[in-house]
């Protein structure tokens, strides 16, 4: 879906990079907190958060992600807060970026899950940048539904 207006990830679409936005929604009201803590505390993202411990020698808990979700750190494995109001938080690495955002609806709350991509030149392994973003796009849908079900369930 297009990217919100108001999204703090707009800042990297408008400096060129390639952006997504997807979006889910639950029949619960929650806070950003309850988002972040769920996201990143998934079974999906913490094979994420094994891979990164075993390749980029990051390793990372439970209790660190709920650090991140309750404001009292601005980091996150190897990602930094770039940016964060009540409702979205953009964290960074390099060339690439991670957005989370909640919309409030009665009863209900609207999830945004999106990223960033800067490619450093676009003929350069444009065929291994295809098939990144076709695997990124499969893999944030599945995280963002295993989110949904952490939340509700």
């Amino acid at each position: 879906m297009p990217l919100p207006e108001h999204a703090l990830l707009q800042s990297r679409r408008v400096a060129g990079a390639f952006t997504d936005c997807y979006a889910l929604r639950i029949g619960r009201t929650i806070t950003l907190a309850d988002y972040i803590a769920a996201f990143f505390t998934t079974p999906v993202f913490r094979l994420e958060r094994r891979i990164i411990a075993r390749v980029l020698g990051h390793a990372s808990t439970d209790a660190q992600a709920l650090a991140l979700a309750d404001g009292r750190s601005d980091r996150f494995v190897v990602w930094v807060t770039e940016a964060r109001d009540s409702k979205q938080i953009l964290l960074g690495v390099g060339r690439t970026a991670t957005w989370l955002m909640i919309e409030p609806a009665p009863g209900a709350t609207v999830l945004y899950l999106g990223s960033s991509i800067e490619q450093r030149d676009a003929n350069r392994g444009a065929w291994r940048y295809r098939a990144l973003l076709r695997f990124h796009d499969l893999y944030s849908r599945v995280l963002l539904r295993a989110t949904a079900r952490r939340l509700v369930g």
